[in-house]
């Protein structure tokens, strides 16, 4: 917050459906206080269907005594994000058993395609932070400030790993030396990869 009178809104409308709000709203009430509010929707999707991203955000602060000797500031962050987890595209990785251990790179595969499970797969996070803030200044020179943080993250998901097939599509065994182009990618739901924090 500060004591420059503001309204502002956005609007943003892209491919793949983005669809995206944000608005900002500063109210000074009087010479040293100020009330601020800023806000955050969003819908969107991307180019690797069924990505997308779905957000809500707000963050109101208070601010008082703005020039004078003794700022205090009071603040809250809040955060929602509905993601579809995506892990990417299967990599290429030697093992023992293939000479080796290194990457050897991507598989021929467009980057429009997604391996995870649509219908599990998901990445939710909720972010709540208070702050409280007080900047004292004794004179030009020397001041103090002191902040108080209170924060909780909570997430949430399960994902599905990209992987390959130990046999190629003519079915033999996956070596150093089988083409890219004969290998097979594989959706591999992985129950250990759920995750609650």
């Amino acid at each position: 917050a500060d004591l420059l009178p503001r309204k502002e809104v956005d609007f943003t409308l892209g491919s793949f459906s983005t669809k995206r709000g944000t608005a900002d709203l500063n109210l000074p009430v009087n010479q040293t206080t100020s009330f601020r509010v800023v806000g955050l929707v969003e819908d969107s999707g991307s180019y690797r269907y069924p990505q997308g991203v779905e957000k809500q955000g707000l963050a109101p602060s208070l601010r008082l005594g703005i020039g004078t000797a003794t700022d205090i500031t009071l603040s809250y962050y809040y955060l929602k994000t509905n993601d579809v987890t995506d892990y990417g595209q299967p990599t290429l990785f030697t093992n023992p058993n293939m000479g080796g251990i290194g990457f050897r790179g991507i598989t021929p595969v467009s980057p429009r395609t997604y391996y995870g499970s649509a219908l599990r797969d998901y990445t939710d996070h909720e972010t709540n932070i208070a702050t409280f803030t007080v900047d004292h200044k004794f004179n030009r020179n020397v001041s103090i400030r002191n902040t108080l943080r209170s924060a909780n993250y909570k997430r949430d998901l399960e994902a599905t790993i990209p992987s390959l097939f130990g046999t190629d599509a003519n079915g033999n065994p996956v070596t150093r030396a089988t083409p890219l182009n004969l290998l097979i990618a594989r959706s591999n739901h992985d129950g250990g990869r759920s995750r609650t924090n």
